[in-house]
């Protein structure tokens, strides 16, 4: 019972794979690579060849493009999806834990004035009168100074 205890108080840490992420970022490059080279050999095409060929071409941009836009705007509706998303998050759960926060800010506050009240101005007052007790009885009361030396 006692390892159960222990182990549901470890935290799980993930720490994320460099060799994944290295992965992910060659997969990345290899893509770029080949949409510039997809789009140098359609320049080629379209610069070498007969006018069907170049209208064919011309075509097939035209296709290439309507995709990626249509892939754009799909991107964009996802984009304000998780900003939706992220402002109901901000709004559910960020904002009850600053109130709590707050409340939490004010109860220390009215802790310390409390004791700061309750507590050390009377300490501080008695020290007070207690200095001015002794300065008024080494006034009233000198002590005789010793002469050093003989």
């Amino acid at each position: 019972m006692n390892n159960d205890l222990e182990n549901s108080n470890k935290t799980v840490v993930k720490i994320s794979d460099p060799v994944k992420k290295q992965k992910s970022n060659k997969g990345i490059i290899f893509l770029g690579l080949f949409i510039l080279v997809a789009i140098s050999a359609i320049i080629y095409m379209m610069v070498c060849s007969t006018p069907e060929t170049s209208e064919l071409v011309k075509n097939i941009s035209v296709v290439l493009f309507v995709f990626s836009f249509i892939l754009l705007a799909v991107m964009t509706i996802l984009l304000f999806i998780q900003i939706i998303n992220l402002t109901n998050l901000i709004k559910d759960e960020v904002k009850p834990i600053l109130k709590s926060t707050k409340e939490t800010v004010n109860d220390i506050k009215g802790t310390v004035s409390f004791l700061g009240d309750k507590a050390v101005s009377p300490v501080i007052d008695t020290h007070a009168k207690i200095a001015g007790i002794n300065k008024i009885i080494k006034i009233l009361i000198p002590k005789k100074e010793e002469k050093k030396g003989s």
